[in-house]
């Protein structure tokens, strides 16, 4: 009997411990951001399983006029914190041209840092720059309003994860096709607006930004 009660607590201990381990595991570490940059992480990339907010395919900039219910024309703040798989990012909103918002919003950016010195882009997503002006495609994340956070409140989420962000400049190469098999770390990638292992990506991400200087007469 004393035996059976020892195998009972054994296996309940390690199945205790086993648990806890996939737990830890399952959650993202919430690093500093500056300290982050500056370890320089290796690059990752995400599929869309994480991103529930992010799910529209956009082949052309008619599916992303459709898709949103936001056309903004927005500038970064210095305020941003990750929150699990994404960065929320403090943004004044300088034009409307589809939906009206508060001058302030909360864009939930698809990219975020691991203490493990990793950096993962959704789809080749790089997160705003201060000083930087952009043209971003949203639709407001739904949230309880009575919760105390602001940016909870006034979130935003892309239409789609790489392709919603267009840097108001014209710019070429601020977008950058990448090689397959090679390590990239955080500042190879850093200064580029956009980046995909895809030429078909690549130009169609061009295309629409094309397409969007010439509505709002850049």
């Amino acid at each position: 009997m004393k035996k059976i009660c020892y195998l009972i607590i054994v296996l309940t201990t390690s199945f205790s411990i086993i648990l806890a381990i996939n737990t830890k595991n399952s959650f993202v570490d919430i690093v500093n951001l500056d300290s982050a940059m500056s370890s320089n992480p290796i690059v990752e990339f995400s599929g869309d399983d994480i991103y529930e907010h992010f799910f529209v395919k956009v082949n052309s900039l008619d599916d992303l006029l459709s898709n949103a219910e936001f056309v903004l024309r927005v500038t970064p703040t210095e305020f941003a914190e990750q929150r699990a798989y994404s960065y929320i990012r403090e943004c004044n909103v300088l034009d409307s041209y589809k939906g009206n918002t508060l001058d302030q919003i909360y864009i939930y950016e698809p990219n975020y840092f691991t203490g493990l010195n990793r950096y993962t882009s959704g789809s080749g997503y790089i997160q705003m720059k201060i000083g930087e002006e952009y043209i971003v495609f949203l639709n407001n994340v739904d949230r309880d309003q009575k919760s105390l956070n602001k940016e909870f409140i006034n979130g935003y989420a892309y239409v789609n994860k790489g392709l919603s962000k267009f840097a108001i400049s014209d710019e070429p190469e601020s977008i950058k096709l990448l090689q397959e098999n090679i390590e990239y770390r955080f500042n190879d990638i850093s200064d580029y607006e956009y980046i995909s292992f895809e030429n078909e990506r690549i130009e169609l991400y061009i295309q629409i930004k094309k397409e969007i200087m010439e509505l709002v007469d850049y």
